[in-house]
């Protein structure tokens, strides 16, 4: 829902009560600091991604350097300068913006020393860093153009700007004065902050002037240094339309260069020709000032490039010479337009690749170069435009936004602004990118049509995505949905699925016979002629083989049949090993034929590492509910830690989690972590979706797998669940869980039932879930409900019998009934 004024005041006071902040200010001069992460620079940019590193950082770990007493929302200088809002609404106090886990320097940088990991202020502090953000801006530099300062300063002269708090306000006065003449609207040759700003202003001058009758007397003229009205075509060409439309004049290639206030003049230069210049007069004058870095940025070759902004790589924002410098923001070079949603877009990038480069891990995330650009077109009218770093459009809404609308307007006038000081300037805010995908899913190219019928499709859809650690069995679930619900598997399926079971084949019997003499007790072969074949298996290496023969196989089943080699797969607990080992070793002489075609427990058991996001669609007959069946969508997702970062794109629209736990890795330690224990590493991943306010909504169901391996190592294999979880030791079974004391594969399960159900009825604090929309920050968010299945993923009739529950549950948690 759009918000009027009255929402608009209760996020303001909102964020006037989190900003009740208990921050640490300096205003000492030559002192000595020392922090792990300094932000130089508390706009946009500074302000968000400081406010993500405070909830990671201690108070003395994070410093934050910036001059500024307040904090502009300067997006709404626009607004201001039509007259729409009061400068008072697009100001806070700067102590009020910041984190209040965070030292706050106030002073600015005089001397960034890259080599040193110091920075030097113009108060004469030292501060030493481990890692550095830059987030300083870009300034107007008013004083680049002759007459400018000297014509803001005279209230008669006709001359205005937006770009600064003490002149946005003139703008309005200016504009009612115009009477007749020229109103005269600039874009210099320079980079400069919301390069939309300056059409803006000129639309609303005359839809100002259109509503006061005056329109008629006078010209309005649209002088810009760039070669176009705008830099993407979908949008220019709405712009040019509107200009001829209105009779607003456009020159391209046209730069201001000094101003004569008593003459009421302007003097610009054809940048194609600059010794042609011609002078024009005007009533009132909108100037767009060049601008640029601050000079302690321009000025340090190490830092920034040949146009002084900081020199990074436009996809991770880390600086190109120095690993431990990121920057965002107007100041850094990433070619983007220079936007606060790109700020917005580029605080998540940074705050991530960051925080992996501090754990000396691989960085995550890349920047696409997505701006935003709401194109005030009149005082109820908005085009937003939206794109990405090649100037393609990059559109949230599912409908074409080159056209003028009342929506975007208030959008841009009271939920963009909300948005900003409410979820941004404190953390939770990365731009509109899970807004597009749940309104997209993908797709790139709509019509209006297309647009309503896919939005029907996607409200009358069940969505459903399976969480949970590597090899826990969301993959194989996929697959019985397409068993259970499509057609299955073709032979062609299958025998793509050949090479893969091979790959399998070849890394099992590597891991169990490479680990025979690591293992402690090491393992020796039974029989003297196997280590012929270990040894052949061994120098192939861990990479498949280049060619399946009958050699090969001959080796895996002479060296599988060794009782020494089952002894080493019977302790498969002590490393790594998939859970398919066995079922593909005991299958050799069916797999070696040259017209072997894989069954359907085969594809159940073959394991392919998921690497994407992928997607199964198919329809499930009701029983209890109205209607003949229920259409899912159901999205699988990677479970190692690598992978994570990217479930965050799933979680839009989604009605329902199956997170999948395998309870038969209770006694084995993670891939990617040796020293965490699986089953443990589950339970804190469950946590964490638990508490996740994006998923917040919908149902959770929980999966407890492998069953079937849970129970051999219980009852056959005599492991003892205490030895990995000690609190097992002293647990009981309630007595409606009906134990009969003796089964201790039922005390298991239970026990890993018990742990889910505890976790979930823990209450989840505000502060630990970030802002969530509807709830007071100072209530907790209540236990929700969690059902909990035992499954065996690879056999299908459980998988059937626990899916019509599954179903029913989704649906009754959607509708109610």
């Amino acid at each position: 829902m759009l918000l009027g004024r009255s929402s608009k005041a209760f996020y303001q006071t909102l964020n006037s009560t989190l900003a009740k902040r208990p921050i640490s200010v300096t205003n000492a001069i030559n002192q000595d600091y020392s922090c792990k992460v300094l932000v130089v620079g508390g706009g946009t940019g500074g302000c968000a991604v400081a406010a993500k590193l405070s909830r990671k950082l201690k108070k003395n770990e994070l410093m934050v350097l910036e001059p500024s007493h307040d904090h502009y929302y300067q997006p709404l200088f626009t607004l201001v300068g039509a007259g729409i809002e009061q400068i008072e609404d697009t100001r806070r106090r700067e102590k009020d913006v910041l984190p209040g886990n965070c030292t706050w320097i106030q002073d600015q940088a005089a001397e960034l020393d890259l080599k040193g990991n110091v920075v030097r202020s113009t108060k004469g502090h030292n501060i030493k860093f481990d890692y550095l953000v830059v987030a300083t801006g870009i300034i107007p530099r008013y004083e680049q153009i002759p007459g400018l300062i000297e014509s803001l300063n005279q209230p008669d002269t006709g001359v205005c700007s937006i770009y600064a708090p003490n002149y946005a306000p003139g703008v309005y006065r200016a504009m009612q004065r115009v009477n007749s003449g020229n109103a005269v609207f600039t874009f210099p040759n320079s980079p400069v902050k919301c390069p939309g700003a300056p059409q803006k202003i000129c639309y609303l001058t005359d839809d100002y002037l259109r509503k006061q009758g005056k329109r008629e007397k006078v010209q309005v003229i649209y002088n810009t240094s760039l070669p176009v009205i705008f830099g993407v075509k979908k949008y220019a060409d709405a712009l040019w339309k509107i200009c001829k439309e209105r009779n607003i004049a456009v020159n391209t290639r046209t730069n201001l260069v000094s101003i004569d206030p008593d003459a009421k003049q302007a003097t610009f230069e054809k940048l194609d020709t600059p010794e042609e210049k011609f002078t024009l007069p005007f009533s009132m004058l909108h100037v767009t000032p060049p601008m640029s870095t601050a000079q302690a940025i321009s000025q340090n070759k190490d830092l920034t490039n040949a146009a002084g902004f900081v020199e990074v790589n436009k996809f991770t924002m880390q600086h190109v010479r120095f690993p431990n410098v990121f920057a965002l923001g107007d100041c850094s070079s990433s070619p983007n337009s220079k936007t606060a949603a790109a700020a917005a877009a580029q605080t998540e990038v940074v705050y991530e690749n960051l925080a992996a480069v501090m754990r000396g891990k691989e960085m995550p995330l890349t920047y696409d170069g997505y701006a935003s650009c709401p194109l005030i077109t009149g005082y109820d009218k908005c085009i937003l435009a939206e794109f990405d770093y090649d100037l393609n459009p990059l559109e949230t809404f599912p409908f074409s936004q080159d056209k003028e609308r009342l929506s975007m307007y208030l959008l841009k006038k009271n939920v963009i602004p909300a948005i900003y000081w409410t979820l941004m300037m404190n953390g939770h805010w990365n731009g509109p990118a899970l807004f597009r995908r749940i309104m997209h899913f993908g797709r790139e190219k709509y019509d209006d049509e297309e647009a309503r019928k896919y939005t029907k499709v996607f409200v009358d859809t069940k969505k459903i995505l399976l969480l949970g650690t590597g090899e826990s069995g969301k993959t194989t679930i996929i697959k019985q949905m397409k068993i259970l619900h499509i057609n299955g598997f073709s032979d062609e399926d299958r025998k793509a699925r050949i090479p893969n079971i091979k790959q399998n084949i070849h890394e099992s019997i590597f891991d169990i016979l490479y680990n025979m003499d690591k293992i402690d007790p090491p393992v020796q072969p039974r029989r003297g002629d196997t280590r012929i074949s270990i040894d052949f298996i061994l120098n192939l290496g861990p990479k498949e083989p280049s060619e399946y023969n009958e050699e090969y196989f001959n080796h895996v089943k002479a060296a599988w049949q060794d009782e020494g080699v089952k002894e080493t797969f019977q302790r498969s607990n002590e490393y790594q090993l998939i859970d398919s080992a066995e079922h593909f070793l005991n299958r050799i002489d069916a797999i070696k034929q040259p017209d072997y075609i894989p069954d359907t427990q085969d594809i159940l058991f073959c394991r392919i590492e998921t690497k994407s996001i992928s997607k199964i669609e198919f329809e499930v007959p009701l029983s209890k509910f109205e209607g003949s069946s229920a259409k899912f969508w159901m999205y699988d997702v990677g479970g190692q830690r690598g992978h994570r970062k990217r479930w965050i794109q799933a979680f839009d629209g989604i009605q329902a989690i199956l997170f999948l736990i395998s309870a038969s890795d209770f006694d084995q330690k993670l891939r990617e972590d040796p020293t965490k224990n699986r089953l443990q590493e589950a339970f804190d991943l469950f946590k964490d979706i638990h508490r996740t306010k994006f998923v917040r909504e919908a149902g959770l169901i929980v999966f407890l797998n492998k069953q079937d391996l849970l129970q051999r190592k219980i009852q056959e294999q005599h492991r003892k669940v205490e030895t990995y979880f000690p609190e097992y030791a002293n647990y009981i079974p309630s007595k409606k869980d009906e134990w009969d004391g003796s089964d201790e594969y039922q005390r298991a399960k239970l026990f890993m039932r018990h742990k889910i159900l505890s976790i979930a009825s823990m209450p989840v604090k505000i502060e630990n879930v970030g802002f969530v929309p509807g709830y007071n920050i100072n209530e907790e968010l209540s236990p929700r409900d969690v059902h909990v299945h035992f499954t065996i993923a690879t056999d299908t009739n459980n998988i059937k019998r626990v899916f019509e529950s599954v179903r029913e549950i989704i649906l009754t948690h959607i509708t109610g009934k």
